[in-house]
């Protein structure tokens, strides 16, 4: 039994040792590999401190170009300190500075808005992201990112300053903007006036003409000798004749009774024919009579094929179909013979 026991004793001597033995290689494998993981921390970060000093570098010398007002060769130095650093929100806003200083905002935004991914808490990319904006001419834009970077640095004058700037810019852009729409209106209302007096007075002289070859050459294009035209040729032959002379067709139109139209173009219509017709009426009649502008409108309509023609006519001749219709509404015109009803009858019968 004692002989047992000290075989059982020499057994786990023998196995405490071996043991020991593979602690101490597992020491020495972790040993050796947390020395390589420093030696190859150590020339990492070697290598990093030589890029920040090439980096920096670059961006000194971008600063020095940049003070001299050499905004191209600031360019060229912050480029490089980008090439060899490019997660430095700092490079990309001083590459921003120098582009808004060349007027060049499309690639200033560009940098700024790297800079803002690289650290949206980098006040300054905000602040250089709002330039940008500003000359670009988007101030709502601009305000939204100034009031980012007051969030960073409420204490800033220069961006509590560009804010105040790019709101002062929007202000006067709504107040240009409105003078300058007044005086569109002012002479769109003359343009319009001038036009009006014209076709009453081209009107006015064809009415007092009787003979063939009548005011504003409308009658001897095809009016019979009475004055309006009569028959189907004559009608036509008056549209196809004046086609390039709207005042003066408008002023043939005068001398049609509108009654009469369904039995001058009895044998139906012509896209080409009914545009010219909506077209004279729009840029005349509404503004000359509307009340006649309708009643025509209102006996086109009665037409043959007037319906499917109008169904065929393009995206353009249909919306400037519609804008007549528009005009001709009784609310606007202010014209009492005819109500909304009677519009909406017509305008159904256009396919409008």
């Amino acid at each position: 039994d004692k002989e047992d026991e000290k075989v059982e004793a020499e057994k786990k001597v023998e196995e405490g040792k071996k043991v020991e033995a593979t602690k101490a290689e597992e020491s020495k494998e972790e040993k050796e590999k947390r020395e390589e993981d420093e030696e190859r921390e150590r020339r990492r970060a070697a290598v990093r401190q030589a890029k920040s000093v090439e980096a920096e570098g670059h961006k000194d010398r971008g600063n020095k170009a940049f003070k001299e007002g050499k905004f191209k060769s600031a360019i060229m130095h912050y480029s490089a300190a980008i090439d060899v650093d490019d997660a430095n929100a700092c490079y990309h806003t001083n590459l921003a500075a120098a582009h808004i200083a060349l007027k060049d905002f499309p690639n200033a935004l560009k940098m700024a808005e790297k800079a803002n991914k690289l650290d949206e808490r980098y006040a300054k990319g905000w602040y250089r992201k709002a330039q940008a904006l500003e000359g670009l001419g988007k101030l709502a834009e601009a305000v939204e990112a100034y009031d980012e970077g007051l969030k960073l640095m409420p204490e800033s004058k220069q961006m509590a300053d560009g804010r105040a700037g790019a709101v002062r810019g929007m202000r006067a852009n709504e107040h240009a903007g409105e003078d300058a729409l007044a005086a569109i209106k002012e002479k769109l209302r003359e343009k319009e006036q001038l036009q009006a007096a014209q076709v009453k007075e081209a009107a006015r002289s064809f009415k007092e003409s009787k003979r063939a070859a009548g005011a504003a050459g409308a009658a001897g294009a095809g009016a019979s000798k009475e004055g309006a035209p009569k028959t189907v040729p004559e009608f036509k032959r008056g549209l196809k004749n004046l086609r390039k002379d709207s005042a003066a067709l408008y002023a043939f139109l005068t001398l049609v009774a509108p009654s009469a139209l369904p039995k001058l173009l009895s044998s139906g219509v012509e896209e080409e024919e009914l545009v010219q017709l909506v077209r004279v009426l729009d840029e005349h009649g509404v503004s000359a009579d509307a009340e006649h502008a309708f009643r025509f409108m209102e006996s086109l309509a009665k037409v043959p094929r007037a319906s499917i023609v109008c169904a065929m006519l393009d995206r353009k001749d249909a919306k400037m179909l519609e804008a007549l219709m528009l005009k001709l509404h009784p609310a606007k015109t202010g014209v009492e013979s005819y109500d909304v009803k009677a519009w909406a009858d017509v305008r159904k019968a256009m396919g409008v």
